[in-house]
This record gives C-alpha cells, sequence and structure tokens, in this order.
C-alpha cells in the first residue's frame, strides 16, 4: 500500500492519501453528507448522534475547534 502525506489545511489538520481513501480535515460542506451518514440506519444505536443540521453543523464546528486548539494530541481528550 503507498501511503502519500499531502499539505496540511488551513488548522495545521494533515491530509493522508491512499489509493482507495482520503483522510482530512473538516470542511463546511462536509456537513450534509455527515448528517446523511450520522442519521442512518443503526448509526445512534449505540452512541448520541445529530439529528438536524445546525446539531451536526456544531458537533463539526466542535471537532475542527478541538483540532485547531489542541491539535492531534488533544482529539481523545
Amino acid at each position: 500500500m503507498t501511503i502519500v502525506f499531502g499539505q496540511p489545511d488551513t488548522h495545521g489538520v494533515p491530509t493522508v492519501l491512499t489509493p482507495r481513501l482520503v483522510l482530512r480535515g473538516w470542511r463546511a460542506d462536509d456537513v450534509p453528507a455527515y448528517l446523511e451518514i450520522v442519521t442512518g440506519e443503526g448509526m445512534a444505536d449505540h452512541t448520541p448522534q445529530p439529528k438536524m443540521e445546525a446539531a451536526a453543523w456544531s458537533q463539526t464546528a466542535f471537532q475542527t475547534g478541538r483540532w485547531a486548539l489542541r491539535g492531534y494530541e488533544g482529539a481523545g481528550r
């Protein structure tokens, strides 16, 4: 498998590229797709998930802000 590290985004979040996957930081245009995923069948069975776009936006903003303030090391705290 080949892994390529792309340029970090404006918050310093790195981008990781593989032949099948792109891992990158959140962007504003991710919110509708994120809401669709977390409101899908079975997603809220084990953890609370946002039910409306405003809540998904807040959750996305929280994750982005935490990375900006704490960096990767603080992501699990």
